[in-house]
C-alpha cells in the first residue's frame, strides 16, 4: 500500500513539472493574441460541432440499449453521458471512472435491469477502447513511417499500444465465440476464498452481463457492424474538430500531420492524471515542434481543448447534481399534516 501511495505522489509531482516544461519558454502574450484573433463565428462553429460529437457519442450507447429492448430518448442519455464524463475527467485515471453513473441512471430513472445496463455500458466501452487504440496505432504507424522517430522509446510504446489494441479485440472475439472470459476469471478467483461473498455477487452480475452480450453477438451479429459504423463516425468528427481548431488558429496541416498531433493528444489522455493535465500540454507542444511549428500554436490549441472539456465537465457536474437532487426530493418522506380541530 505504501508503494502505491508513493507512486501516486510521484505522479502528482509530475503535473507541475510537465506544466513548467510546457510553458517556460512560451510567450504568453503571443498566445493571447492568437486566441483573441478567433472570430465569434469560429467559436460558435466549434461549439456546434462539439454538441454534434456528444450526440453521436451517445448514439452508440443509445443503439445498444435499443438492441437490448430499452427505448430511451437520446437527450436524457446525452445528459447521463456528460455526467459520466465529468467524473472521469475531474478524477485521476485514464478517462475512466464515470461508468457507474451510466449504469445507475438507466436503472434508477428508466427501470433498466442492472445486468442490461451494465452490458450496454460494457459493450459501448469495448468499442470505445478498441477504436481509440486502433486510432493511436494508426497514428503511431504514421509517425514511425514519417522518419521523425529517433529513439527506441517509440518502438516500445508502439508494442505496448499494440497489445492494448489487441486485448479488447480478443475480448470481443471471445464473446462472439460464446466464451465469457471475465466470468471465468472471477470463477477462478473465487476458488481462493478471498471475499467470496462479494466475488459471488460480482460473478453473478458478470455472468448475466456477458451472457446478454454473447446472445446479441451470436443472434444479431449486425450489431457489430452498426457499432463499428458509429465508432468510425465518432472518430471522423473528432478528427474534423481537431483539424478545424488548428485551421482556425492559422495552421495548415495535411492529414498525416493532423493524425500525428491528435495521436499525441490521445496518448496524453491515457496518463493517470485528471484530464491528462500537464501531459496534454507537453504532448501538443512536442507535436507542433516536431512538425516545425511555433509552440505557441500548441499552447493555444491546448487552451481550446481545455475550455471545451472543462465546460462539458462542468455541465456534466451540474446535471449530476440536478439528477441526484431530484431523486432525493422524490424519495423524501411526506410530512404528516395535523387534522383540523373538530368543532364538536
Amino acid at each position: 500500500m505504501k508503494r502505491v501511495l508513493r507512486l501516486r505522489n510521484l505522479i502528482w509531482l509530475l503535473i507541475p513539472l510537465l506544466v513548467w516544461w510546457s510553458l517556460h519558454n512560451i510567450d504568453l502574450l503571443k498566445v493571447w493574441n492568437t486566441l483573441s484573433s478567433l472570430q465569434l463565428y469560429k467559436i460558435l462553429v466549434l461549439i456546434a460541432l462539439n454538441a454534434v460529437i456528444v450526440l453521436v457519442l451517445t448514439s452508440r450507447w443509445w443503439f445498444v440499449l435499443r438492441a437490448f429492448g430499452h427505448r430511451i430518448s437520446l437527450l436524457p442519455l446525452a445528459g447521463y453521458r456528460l455526467s459520466s464524463f465529468s467524473v472521469s475527467y475531474f478524477t485521476p485515471g485514464t478517462q475512466f471512472g464515470g461508468e457507474p453513473l451510466q449504469v445507475h441512471f438507466p436503472r434508477d430513472r428508466h427501470k433498466v435491469p442492472a445486468s442490461i445496463a451494465l452490458a450496454a455500458v460494457t459493450l459501448d466501452k469495448i468499442f470505445d477502447v478498441f477504436t481509440n487504440f486502433s486510432f493511436i496505432a494508426v497514428g503511431l504507424a504514421v509517425f514511425l513511417s514519417s522518419g521523425l522517430s529517433k529513439d527506441i522509446f517509440t518502438a516500445g510504446l508502439s508494442t505496448l499500444l499494440l497489445a492494448a489494441f489487441i486485448l479488447p479485440l480478443l475480448y470481443m472475439l471471445s464473446l462472439w465465440a460464446g466464451w465469457a472470459p471475465l466470468t471465468k476469471l472471477v470463477s477462478a478467483m473465487s476458488s481462493f476464498k478471498i471475499n467470496s461473498v462479494r466475488l459471488e455477487r460480482v460473478k453473478s452480475l458478470l455472468t448475466a452481463t456477458e451472457e446478454l452480450i454473447i446472445i446479441q453477438f451470436q443472434q444479431h451479429p449486425v450489431i457489430i457492424l452498426w457499432m463499428l459504423f458509429f465508432s468510425a463516425l465518432i472518430w471522423l468528427l473528432l478528427i474534423a474538430e481537431y483539424w478545424l481548431s488548428l485551421s482556425f488558429l492559422g495552421a495548415q496541416l495535411n492529414v498525416g500531420q493532423v493524425l500525428l498531433a491528435l495521436t499525441a493528444a490521445r496518448i496524453a489522455f491515457l496518463m493517470p492524471l485528471p484530464g491528462g493535465i500537464g501531459a496534454l500540454e507537453a504532448s501538443q507542444i512536442w507535436a507542433v515542434q516536431t512538425l516545425g511549428l511555433d509552440p505557441v500554436l500548441g499552447v493555444s490549441l491546448v487552451l481550446i481543448i481545455r475550455a471545451r472539456d472543462v465546460s462539458l465537465g462542468l455541465i456534466g457536474l451540474g446535471l449530476t447534481a440536478m439528477l441526484f437532487n431530484r431523486r432525493s426530493r422524490k424519495n423524501a418522506p411526506v410530512p404528516e399534516t395535523n387534522p383540523a380541530p373538530s368543532g364538536d
